[in-house]
């Protein structure tokens, strides 16, 4: 008879090969096949083993490491029974949590597969650091227009490396197109600091005009890291090369400016796959100047040399299906409203959606009495 030991050893090779594998390419399809067989070789060791009390904790945590592996193997009906078996015996509370959280993960997954989605394995984890994120804290508003433009990305990208067409508002036309790629699945932040592991639900049924090219959510998390790296460098006409639609260019350096730190509240944002790493240290404003003077360089019509203006105000409105919106601000005497007409450049939808009832700066020019944007980011006062 095999030894527990043996078989836990057996248990840990498989699971090394598959990590291993998976570190050269994420999407190998032989690594669910081999974490099931890690996760048969540690269940059937656990098993060897009575539910006594002073068979722990070797009994639990086997117990825990089988059906992390059966999770990782998407058998969650088997990795609801391990987790259950291992709670049948004596564990201590350390190891009692682990198998809670392990069955709480096990029944949500199941809940999504009853749904038509399931919990892919990729993995970004979003870290802040700075003045009001530390030690498991943040300021909501500094997390929340960070994972909006996070959500906005994936989408962006996830559309993009399919070649699918650009459309100026998801939430209208996107599921024309395909069905919602992804919905964010956030895991609770580590201790010490403000980082938080994004898992994306995906649906379990591809988009049949999906399935000659369809791109994996580690490829489209991939691309962000690879492309806020260019942005973090300075590299914008480098990055403007990898974008054959400027649309798509536009929004993803609106997005990606949104991401940065904006050097007083947060300092360094930091995103993190299983296969990629970038620290954004450049503040916003920094970032935000070199885009403006990328795209006003790039203009055909000279843009360039149009003197550059800001207004002040609070954007409530948007004509839907037209690239123009109203900006409302004060006159010189402080009291009388009005209201200045606002066109914004294709691919700056996203930004726009979110700052829609906030006071904004719009960086642009005049061109007869429609003010032509360039840029727009949220303020705390009208000047």
């Amino acid at each position: 008879m095999v030894t527990v030991r043996e078989l836990h050893n057996q248990a840990m090779a498989l699971f090394n090969l598959a990590e291993e594998r998976a570190r050269q390419n994420p999407d190998d399809t032989t690594l669910t096949e081999l974490y099931y067989k890690s996760c048969l070789k540690d269940s059937e060791a656990a098993n060897q083993i009575e539910p006594k009390e002073n068979s722990e904790p070797t009994r639990s945590i086997l117990f825990i490491s089988a059906a992390s592996l059966a999770l990782r193997a998407k058998e969650l009906r088997l990795a609801e029974q391990l987790a259950c078996d291992g709670l049948r015996g004596y564990p201590a509370p350390f190891h009692r949590r682990e198998l809670h959280t392990l069955l709480e993960q096990a029944t949500l997954q199941l809940h999504l597969e009853a749904q038509g989605q399931e919990l892919d394995q990729a993995e970004l984890q979003l870290s802040l650091s700075g003045e009001t994120a530390g030690g498991g804290l943040i300021v909501a508003i500094d997390f929340e227009r960070r994972l909006k433009t996070l959500d906005n990305l994936l989408k962006r990208v996830y559309m993009r490396l399919h070649k699918l067409p650009y459309v100026q508002d998801l939430r209208l036309k996107y599921y024309e197109w395909c069905a919602d790629p992804y919905k964010l699945a956030l895991e609770a932040p580590q201790a010490g600091s403000f980082a938080i592991k994004i898992r994306l639900i995906r649906p379990l049924m591809t988009p049949l005009k999906l399935t000659a090219n369809l791109i994996t959510p580690q490829a489209v998390i991939n691309d962000i890291i690879e492309k806020m790296t260019l942005l973090q460098e300075g590299q914008i006409p480098v990055l403007e090369k990898n974008f054959n639609d400027d649309r798509y260019l536009t929004n993803f350096l609106s997005n990606a400016g949104e991401l940065m730190p904006d050097g007083f509240n947060v300092n360094l944002v930091t995103l993190v796959s299983s296969t990629a790493k970038v620290a954004l240290q450049k503040p916003k404003k920094d970032i935000k100047r070199e885009i403006r003077t990328f795209n006003i360089e790039r203009q055909p019509d000279k843009s360039s040399e149009k003197e550059e203006k800001e207004i002040f105000g609070t954007l409530d409105e948007a004509r839907r299906g037209k690239q123009d919106i109203t900006i409302t601000s004060l006159e010189d005497d402080g009291h009388t409203e009005k209201e200045t007409r606002v066109k914004i450049k294709e691919g700056l939808e996203d930004i726009v959606r979110s700052y829609f009832g906030m006071k904004v700066k719009i960086t642009g020019y005049f061109e007869k009495s429609v003010f032509q944007a360039i840029d727009i980011e949220g303020c705390e006062t009208d000047a």
